[in-house]
């Protein structure tokens, strides 16, 4: 996989946010950084992100409020999303892990944990990707086993009478005599 990953961090603090957007990228993540929930809204679409570091506290629009409205989108509900959020806002985040969010990180952050955490949501994120993608190949392979089948059917049809046919169909071994 030579694409980066992309990281979208949602933290209205701007030294913060630049301290996080220059560590991801000394990680190798491209990054985009927006400051408050309503832009994070607009800039999800457009940047598709990989995964989400996500601050409790923003004018606008709260980490809370943004977290619930991703959980509710389909497109993005299995979007991991990290919160970051201060000791103080132990219940605001207990909400956002039941809303959905991947994990918590407290601030001040430690960049190992930090690193640790994200790499452990990106690889869950690629499993859950990987699964829904063979999901997707066996519903295509049994929509093409099901063609096939018709067609099979149709060409017994075609050389065979239908009681014949069906007796077959059946697993019936022994399908000569009256019909």
């Amino acid at each position: 996989m030579d694409e980066k990953q992309r990281i979208l961090i949602v933290e209205d603090d701007e030294s913060l946010n630049t301290t996080l957007s220059d560590q991801l990228t000394v990680w190798g993540y491209e990054t985009r950084s927006v400051f408050d929930g309503l832009t994070a809204l607009e800039v999800f679409a457009k940047f598709n992100p990989d995964l989400v570091l996500l601050d409790l506290e923003m004018p606008e629009l709260d980490g809370l409020g943004v977290l619930e409205i991703l959980k509710k989108d389909e497109e993005f509900k299995m979007l991991p999303v990290i919160v970051i959020s201060g000791a103080d806002q132990i219940e605001k985040t207990i909400r956002c892990i039941e809303i959905g969010a991947e994990d918590y990180l407290p601030k001040p952050y430690d960049p190992i944990l930090l690193r640790a955490r994200i790499f452990s949501s990106l690889e869950k994120k690629r499993l859950r990707d990987q699964d829904k993608r063979n999901l997707e190949l066996l519903v295509k392979e049994k929509q093409l086993l099901e063609i096939e089948q018709m067609k099979t059917d149709k060409l017994m049809l075609n050389i065979l009478p239908k009681p014949i046919a069906d007796r077959l169909k059946r697993g019936e071994k022994n399908i000569s005599g009256s019909y």
